[in-house]
């Protein structure tokens, strides 16, 4: 009998996968262990800084449900990975508590159906990305803040992020 939940298990091997792909890409790099964190892995450059990456890992994949316009429905699935959308609420411009956040410096979205596909994406870019998904609700709605029930998990898919595969050579040596 295993102890550990599907999604941890889904976490820990996308966070392994990546540090392996980051090792082969002679990144000096190390792991930390545990279960809730938001730091996975740690990248030190030549100069000794510290680059903090968050691994997000999915094993769900979905249909154009976000309705983007990029899609063609003889794609296959997209990657589906759900993100608390309290930071990014937090962070945004129509918050009338508006505080700053750390985002990590790197985010990396694994598929463990498509390993050879992952996106690399900053922090402040992933900001970026989920400050409009925000606007774009709240001009559906015709609101202007979040309320309570909006801040849950939001799905964003590869399209939502809509960057190439693989740019390892974003994180520094």
């Amino acid at each position: 009998m295993s102890t550990q939940t599907k999604r941890a298990k889904t976490g820990f091997a996308g966070e392994f996968y990546i540090y392996s792909e980051l090792i082969k890409q002679d990144k000096n790099c190390f792991l930390t262990l545990g279960n809730a964190k938001s730091v996975d892995i740690i990248v030190i450059d030549k100069n000794k800084k510290a680059y903090f990456i968050d691994v997000k890992s999915t094993s769900t994949a979905m249909k154009n449900s976000h309705k983007h316009k990029n899609y063609d429905n003889s794609s296959p699935l997209l990657g589906r990975w759900q993100l608390s959308i309290k930071p990014f609420w937090d962070t945004h411009k129509n918050n009338p508590n508006k505080s700053k956040y750390e985002f990590a410096d790197f985010y990396i979205f694994h598929r463990i159906d498509t390993p050879t596909q992952n996106i690399i994406i900053t922090g402040s870019e992933l900001e970026k990305v989920m400050h409009n998904r925000i606007d774009i609700i709240l001009k559906a709605k015709e609101i202007k803040s979040l309320s309570a029930k909006h801040i849950c998990n939001w799905d964003i898919c590869d399209l939502c992020i809509n960057t190439p595969y693989n740019q390892w050579k974003r994180i520094p040596n």
